[in-house]
């Protein structure tokens, strides 16, 4: 998980739900990584085109709190000083955080347990990839040529990461998990081109996520049109 996430978090802290209604939250984080004891963390988001650390907490005895209160379902990036960790929804509730060596989790309200379970499952789908692609190149340097055999699987695990995110987008159009999801995945504000996935995300999305303001950002951005 922790390559997809320190190449998209920042780019989503463009996410936030719009309510005006403000919530208490109670974040508690265990920490069990070396470098962290006595450092502070930040829970820094995206306003007016400015990064705002709207907490902040120092770690003791590898734990660390934050009470505050905001708006709802806040997307925000728990940040080790200026190095993004993990992203997160700041919502009403109990939120648990875990950073560990194998393990980078948020739990304990609806959002973040949505979030995490899909960070999961693309990480699991990505590791298959990766191991997939060892493998033709260890074939293919052994018998000193190419390696279709394993061109079947590759293209089949290409097909679910790739549904497993439309699936999921389609599923939170209307709520702020799509958005965040489709940013995450888009590469914006720097994207190179719009990828066939992307196109059909787009193509297959309603207006009224295509009026989003991170998603018709986007748009704008790489001048796409249905």
């Amino acid at each position: 998980m922790n390559g997809l996430l320190c190449r998209m978090l920042l780019v989503s802290l463009a996410m936030a739900a719009v309510s005006s209604c403000k919530h208490e939250y109670s974040i508690e984080g265990k920490v069990e990584l070396y470098g962290y004891e006595g450092e502070n963390l930040y829970l820094v988001t995206h306003e007016n085109n400015e990064f705002i650390a709207m907490d902040s907490c120092s770690v003791r005895h590898g734990r660390f709190t934050m009470e505050g209160r905001a708006d709802s379902a806040v997307f925000a990036v728990l940040c080790h000083g200026f190095e993004p960790v993990l992203p997160m929804f700041v919502e009403r509730g109990r939120i648990s955080v875990l950073i560990a060596p194998s393990n980078l989790n948020v739990s304990g309200t609806r959002l973040n347990e949505l979030l995490y379970e899909f960070l999961k499952r693309k990480n699991e789908i990505d590791n298959h990839f990766e191991d997939l692609l060892q493998q033709t190149h260890n074939f293919a340097n052994r018998v000193n040529g190419t390696a279709s055999v394993y061109e079947d699987s590759l293209k089949t695990v290409v097909q679910e990461a790739e549904e497993h995110i439309s699936d999921f987008i389609s599923a939170h159009y209307d709520d702020p998990l799509g958005p965040c999801i489709f940013m995450m995945i888009s590469g914006y504000p720097s994207p190179s081109e719009i990828t066939p996935l992307i196109r059909r995300i787009l193509d297959d999305a309603p207006d009224s996520f295509i009026r989003n303001r991170s998603v018709s950002g986007y748009i704008s951005s790489v001048g796409y049109t249905r």
